[in-house]
């Protein structure tokens, strides 16, 4: 199983004597977005919360976290596309590439040499400095864990942070741990259906048939029995940032019940 939230990005906070005093002050990060929030963000291209602007940036649309994200978030891939049109403009003119840490430090430096009438938050307004424009974007909990245990890259690096979708904690870091398993998935924003999707092995349907099949592959993927279900499997699944299914016998771990077409289905 996996989750989506968000991470977020802010080139300024509060404590950068940059932006001045006042009402030139700026302001905090959020890292915190209920849904409606979030449908609201992908709607309009911009939300003011706590007094900070923020943008959505969008994911390059031959992910399945694209579209999943989407539709977590309420909007449709047309308003999506709207939404995250100024964020995909800046910088290197694109969409980033799914649960890119880097790439989204990189739409937030951007704002450093920006200006644009939506970075006050006011449709309308005269274009002004966007260097205290926090931008969003989705982000595959699994991703953030395999990535910060070092288990696949790039690491999120310096200046990202992964938010509170609907005020849900997806992740955990345990300093105690040993390098590679400090980060964990958070059951808090896991087993949340606003946010979580089961994701699965993927094998040829005539490879399990106890007959005809593969017997290699029946071994390691076919029922709750499988090697890819027993505990030792199951532990480096959860390394790479994934919660066990469980056993049921349509949907857990094992299951051939749950079928689909390898492009079709991809989100």
């Amino acid at each position: 199983m996996d989750a989506l939230t968000f991470a977020y990005s802010k080139p300024k906070t509060s404590s950068d004597s940059v932006c001045g005093t006042g009402a030139e002050a700026c302001h905090d990060a959020v890292d915190t977005l209920t849904k409606a929030e979030l449908t609201t963000l992908y709607t309009n291209g911009v939300l003011v919360k706590n007094n900070t602007v923020i943008v959505p940036c969008g994911i390059q649309t031959s992910s399945g976290t694209y579209k999943t994200w989407y539709g977590k978030t309420g909007n449709t891939s047309s308003q999506e596309g709207i939404g995250t049109a100024f964020c995909n403009g800046i910088g290197n003119g694109s969409r980033l590439q799914e649960n890119h840490g880097p790439e989204l430090k990189a739409k937030a430096d951007a704002l450093l040499t920006t200006t644009n009438a939506i970075c006050d938050g006011v449709a309308g307004d005269p274009a002004v400095s966007c260097k205290d424009v926090q931008v969003v974007v989705g982000f595959a909990a699994s991703a953030w864990v395999s990535k910060s245990n070092g288990l696949s890259s790039p690491a999120p690096g310096t200046g990202v942070s992964l938010g509170l979708a609907g005020g849900k904690t997806f992740v955990t870091y345990t300093a105690g741990n040993a390098v590679g398993s400090k980060w964990s998935p958070n059951t808090d924003g896991f087993n949340d259906t606003n946010w979580n999707r089961n994701v699965y092995n993927m094998v040829l349907s005539a490879n399990l048939d106890n007959s005809t099949g593969d017997a290699a592959i029946i071994e390691m993927f076919k029922g709750s029995t499988s090697l890819m279900c027993g505990s030792a499997a199951q532990a480096i699944v959860n390394s790479f940032g994934f919660l066990s299914l469980g056993n049921d016998a349509s949907t857990g771990c094992g299951n051939s019940t749950t079928k689909g077409g390898l492009v079709a289905n991809n989100g």
